[in-house]
């Protein structure tokens, strides 16, 4: 893949890699926190989603399953002196800036609610889907599932044999927010993304503002993910980001408190209104 500042796949030599009881924990809260993945598939058909030209319904990733924001509101004078210092700006992608739904497949293809449900929980699952976002190569992961559940075949190729249908479009109001960013001209912008390396290039074609970041450092190329902390170490080294002048915008709670255990600053992020007035609040934007 291609981006500014960034080219190829690098690898993460001689990083900090982290400890054996950090990702079991870690790992451990994955499973327990499987039904945010389900709420999410669950909760975005009730809505419409405007970036999807099929009639499927669906809402936008970034107002489902979130829990309410860490950051103040109305910051405090230390706050406003921190954000004075802040240099770097660090984006997730999905649920951030993209749309990406697997409903906008699984509606058509397996109409039946309960059993679409049974099959994002039990074939097809959150733990499933983020062992290839940390670099398991899609054949792989997508054979054992044929290999476990053969009865399942057509609907467990079709995960990633449609993977591009499940792109709903760019998130427009954070978009916006990151092209005012871009025009001030005033902040480091970095991307870090759960996402792997066979689809990304498909991510890179499609949305012209991706090209907008000096850097994006995806889970699949790196052969790890957030929240463990060697990805963002790799981020922090390869682009010399002092993490005290950093602050990283995830919708996902897990990631943000990954973030924030090597001294980067969350924001987690629930709509681009919020955002927005975050970095109003901040003097990030005017």
């Amino acid at each position: 893949m291609k981006c500014n500042g960034c080219s190829g796949k690098l690898t993460a030599d001689g990083l900090r890699l982290t400890g054996l009881r950090e990702r079991r924990e870690i790992e451990q809260r994955d499973r327990i926190e499987v039904d945010d993945f389900l709420s999410f598939i669950s909760i975005r058909i009730l809505l419409p989603h405007k970036h999807h030209t099929k009639p499927f319904t669906s809402i936008k990733p970034s107002t489902v399953g979130r829990q309410p924001s860490t950051v103040n509101r109305q910051p405090s004078a230390v706050n406003r002196k921190t954000m004075k210092q802040l240099t770097t700006i660090i984006f997730d992608l999905g649920g951030v800036l993209i749309d990406w739904n697997p409903e906008y497949v699984f509606q058509e293809l397996i109409p039946d609610a309960e059993r679409r449900a049974y099959f994002f929980q039990n074939i097809c699952t959150h733990e499933w889907n983020i062992e290839q976002d940390a670099g398991r190569p899609l054949a792989v992961g997508t054979d054992m599932l044929v290999e476990q559940f053969p009865e399942w075949e057509p609907e467990i190729r079709a995960f990633y044999g449609r993977w591009e249908e499940m792109l709903g479009g760019p998130i427009d109001e954070t978009v916006e927010l990151l092209r005012i960013l871009r025009d001030q001209g005033s902040h480091r912008l970095l991307a870090l993304t759960n996402w792997s390396g066979e689809t990304f290039p498909v991510a890179l074609e499609r949305y012209d503002f991706l090209q907008w970041f000096e850097g994006i450092v995806v889970s699949g190329d790196e052969g790890t993910r957030k929240p463990f902390a060697d990805i963002y170490q790799i981020l922090l080294d390869r682009y010399e980001v002092n993490p005290a002048e950093a602050v990283f915008i995830d919708d996902s709670a897990k990631n943000i408190e990954g973030a924030e255990a090597l001294s980067i600053k969350g924001i987690h992020f629930q709509n681009a209104a919020q955002l927005r007035e975050v970095f109003e609040n901040w003097k990030v934007l005017p």
